[in-house]
């Protein structure tokens, strides 16, 4: 067996204070589930919270770039596709197929474990370089529709 640990970190808020406390409802895990397809076909995955922590993590199709735990095997065995820059949407569900077809499972913790500020307002991200994101994302869509043999 080859388990992944995986999953979305919880929203906390801009200017929470180091001794931030969150919310009992915090606590629980997410569960990574399929969101929507975007205008360029890619599948957007989404968390959902769980209203209660579960008894033992549970296995999941679905993997994060947020929180992926496991042995450092992993790096050798499914490492990040060097054809595939500047894929943001669409990097999680082919990951996740990448790392079924190479025999690992992705699970979901059986409780929250982690926070992410999911306000962008304040700092940048790469979606600001226009050029090179416009330049590299349609031959990065190509790849990532061509490995699991679907696209528009």
């Amino acid at each position: 067996e080859k388990p992944v640990l995986s999953t979305y970190g919880r929203n906390y808020p801009l200017g929470s204070p180091p001794d931030w406390d969150p919310p009992e409802t915090y606590k629980t895990p997410g569960l990574i589930c399929a969101g929507f397809f975007d205008s360029n076909g890619v599948l957007n995955i989404q968390s959902r919270p769980l209203k209660d922590k579960l008894e033992n993590p549970r296995r999941n199709p679905f993997w994060s770039g947020h929180f992926s735990f496991s042995s450092s095997k992993v790096l050798k065995e499914v490492p990040y596709d060097p054809q595939c820059l500047m894929l943001l949407f669409g990097e999680e569900p082919l990951m996740a197929a990448r790392l079924f077809t190479h025999g690992w499972d992705v699970y979901t913790p059986s409780e929250g474990l982690l926070f992410h500020l999911w306000d962008r307002d304040y700092r940048r991200t790469f979606f600001e370089m226009k050029q090179i994101y416009d330049e590299l994302l349609p031959r990065t869509l190509r790849r990532g529709f061509w490995l699991p043999g679907s696209g528009p």
